[in-house]
């Protein structure tokens, strides 16, 4: 992998972050979902975690819901009600609290990141890779590791 590749998707990855969470309301007759961020350091910094339902939100980086978690544990969990359907989940813990991912050199960021189906080796892909299904058939828990 090149320089180049790595540094569009820092690039990418940290733009993910750096639109303000949108304040929707997940609808209450949805399917219930558990979002679980591990390897969360205890006071540092609120943890945002974004959602994306469709592939076109994902790449204007617009999340259709948006949650902003206090640090009180290693390990934060929320549960939203989501109707049936693909999402994609995104995590950073804010260490400096300006609510905006920090990054350096290339993009690359300074803060703790989560992406969904992302191990946090390697590029983490879009839409298609990210991508999670939500049915009342699956075991509908998120768990994301920041890195």
């Amino acid at each position: 992998m090149n320089k180049l590749s790595i540094f569009i998707a820092m690039v990418l990855i940290s733009c993910v972050f750096l639109m303000p969470l949108v304040a929707a309301e997940t609808p209450n007759d949805g399917i219930p979902v558990t979002v679980t961020v591990k390897n969360v350091t205890l006071d540092g910094g609120k943890v945002f975690i974004a959602i994306y339902n469709n592939e076109k939100s994902h790449k204007a980086e617009i999340p259709d819901y948006g949650f902003k978690e206090e640090d009180t544990n290693n390990t934060v969990s929320i549960t939203v009600s989501l109707p049936k359907g693909e999402y994609a989940f995104a995590v950073f813990q804010d260490t400096n609290n300006n609510e905006v991912l920090d990054t350096g050199l290339f993009g690359i960021p300074k803060e703790p990141v989560a992406l969904s189906n992302w191990s946090g080796k390697g590029l983490p892909g879009g839409w298609d890779k990210q991508k999670v299904q939500i049915t009342a058939e699956n075991n509908n828990n998120i768990v994301l590791q920041l890195q």
